[in-house]
């Protein structure tokens, strides 16, 4: 009894291979059928397997971009813009993945890289510069452009990288480009098409164009994101840039440098009511010219938009959407409808901090800048479209608005040097301390600055 028990027992291991093989191959097929049944052929296909882990490999073309890109707009926020179809039309994508045959391992192992550029990119570089289209094409055929991943379809977890660029290329007029991208790498949860989740991170990514007359040179440093996704509106990203270096030199030489930028975006459409929420800041900014040299520190940004109504909201997110393939007059006209409507229904928008805390120019020692903080609400009124073309005093009813501007004393005369602005300060400006403050006030039709009324 003991043998035969044993002997079932290894007969079921020894299966284990078999029946995952069958198991990650139906899913694969599965995948490689909607992508079939969506403007994406498959011009080869091979498999290597072996007991215990299969090999395969793909070469897709992309058909019929249209339809593979209305495939994929079902996942994204925004359409797709047309003239991507022009940039897949034709283009040739190599696919390798292995994997383990063993029931329980569901990981997949993918690279993914194009073998040929698309067919009016092809078309259109032999025609102008064949030696380049010529030098693309072996780029390309050497898989210079790949994309590797890990992939357990268990858990919809994925890790992977791009491969390191380091290339360089001289044209016939003798400019000479360079591209280097280091360290690039990815993770996150969900399905391959549509994420839940995503991580990335890039060490570095460096640009140079060196001509006869004219150079320039771009240098991005430790670059990270995060992304989760809720619903194709319901979402939230954050992108940090630790530092960022740009220089030109020609008729016109100038340098940008940027220390520790910091990008947030949100929104949530879950609920009645939408909510978007948008934030911005570095540490430092840095213009250089041959006549200037303007630093800013210490900029923050933060505006929130509440209380927008979803309905209306998706009636002008699919609009504008549409507005990337289709420039009609009729299409124009809906979207200033649907705008009118959004305005009809009411919002809030929370400008909760726009500053900068120092700013120095040339060779003067940095001073204090500004800082504006405002609220605007917007009540509903179903007259609102009729009242701004007919009666706009009516509809100036439904505004409120709260705002609070400082500006540095310092910065006020730095901007009068410019551009003359003391008119800005109109006998309404309140001295408190080194700043000029502005009380803005506007609720029933009335304005008012700092206690002062304007009519």
């Amino acid at each position: 009894m003991k043998k035969i028990i044993l002997l079932i027992v290894v007969l079921a291991v020894a299966l284990l291979p078999l029946i995952g093989n069958k198991v990650i191959k139906a899913t694969l097929d599965e995948k490689v059928k909607i992508l079939t049944s969506n403007g994406v052929e498959v011009k080869a296909s091979t498999q290597d397997a072996s007991y215990l882990r299969t090999s395969m490999h793909y070469e897709f073309v992309v058909s019929d971009s249209h339809k593979y890109i209305s495939y994929m707009n079902q996942y994204a926020d925004q359409q797709i813009p047309s003239y991507v179809n022009m940039m897949l039309e034709g283009m040739h994508i190599g696919m390798d993945l292995s994997y383990s045959n063993i029931l329980f391992n569901d990981s997949l192992e993918i690279d993914i890289y194009p073998l040929t550029l698309a067919n009016k990119a092809s078309l259109d570089l032999q025609k102008n510069d064949k030696e380049f289209y010529e030098y693309i094409s072996n780029f390309l055929k050497i898989k210079g452009l790949l994309y590797h991943l890990n992939y357990d379809l268990s858990s919809e977890s994925f890790d992977g990288y791009i491969k390191d660029i380091d290339e360089e290329y001289t044209f016939k007029d003798a400019t000479d480009t360079k591209l280097i991208m280091k360290n690039m790498v990815f993770s996150g949860k969900g399905s391959l098409f549509h994420p839940s989740q995503i991580y990335s991170s890039l060490q570095k990514i460096t640009m140079s164009s060196i001509g006869k007359k004219e150079t320039l040179d771009l240098e991005l440093e430790n670059i990270t994101s995060s992304a989760t996704f809720r619903t194709k509106t319901t979402y939230s990203t954050k992108v940090n840039v630790e530092n960022m270096k740009m220089k030109t030199k020609g008729l016109e030489s100038s340098e940008v440098y940027l220390k520790d930028l910091n990008f947030v975006l949100s929104a949530d459409t879950q609920s009645k009511k939408a909510k978007f929420n948008g934030a911005s800041s570095f540490k430092e900014l840095t213009f250089k010219t041959a006549s200037s040299n303007i630093s800013l520190f210490d900029f923050n940004y933060d505006v929130g938009l509440t209380d927008i109504d979803k309905d209306a909201f998706e009636e002008l997110r699919d609009l504008l959407s549409k507005a990337k393939t289709d420039l009609s007059p009729e299409l124009q006209n809906k979207i200033s409808n649907a705008m009118f409507n959004i305005i009809s229904k009411g919002f809030i928008l929370n400008i909760k901090d726009i500053s900068v805390d120092k700013i120095s120019k040339d060779s003067l020692s940095a001073s204090d800048a500004f800082s504006i903080k405002a609220l605007l609400s917007i009540k509903p009124d179903t007259n609102a479209l009729k009242n701004i073309n007919t009666r706009p005093a009516e509809f100036l009813k439904n505004i409120t608005l709260d705002a609070l501007m400082k500006i540095s004393k310092d910065f006020f005369k730095m901007m009068n040097k410019e551009v003359p602005v003391s008119m800005l300060a109109g006998g309404f400006a309140k001295e408190v301390g080194n700043d000029y403050v502005f009380d803005v006030k506007f609720k029933d039709s009335k304005l008012n600055v700092n206690g002062k009324a304007i009519k």
